[in-house]
């Protein structure tokens, strides 16, 4: 089970405005991705959707590649996934950082 990572950055999909200094956040389009054949459901859940579970699904094609691109503003990122109900790490993450369940969420900068 691998997980790939790309940042995207040649086409801002989006801006929001920041209240603080009213100025435009420019959004990267990030692509997760995660090969499992046999998972029926899988989520990316990290700090850029405050860990909700079911935020962010991951799409399956023919073959068990899941994958799902988010709009991120610039900044360090955490997650992890959960398949079929279980929280898993990203083997494939280039940074990792421990958390406070004793476990290592995968890091990820925009």
């Amino acid at each position: 089970m691998a997980v790939a990572l790309e940042v995207t950055s040649e086409f801002p999909v989006e801006s929001l405005e920041s209240p603080a200094t009213a100025t435009p956040v420019e959004l990267k389009p990030v692509r997760f991705g995660y090969f499992n054949s046999d998972a029926r459901e899988v989520f990316i859940v990290g700090s850029f959707n405050d860990w909700n579970q079911r935020a962010n699904p991951m799409t399956r094609d023919s073959i068990g590649d899941w994958s799902v691109e988010l709009s991120l503003p610039p900044g360090e990122y955490h997650y992890r996934l959960i398949v079929d109900g279980e929280w898993h790490d990203d083997p494939n993450a280039q940074q990792t950082a421990m958390n406070s369940y004793g476990s290592f969420d995968a890091v990820v900068v925009v």
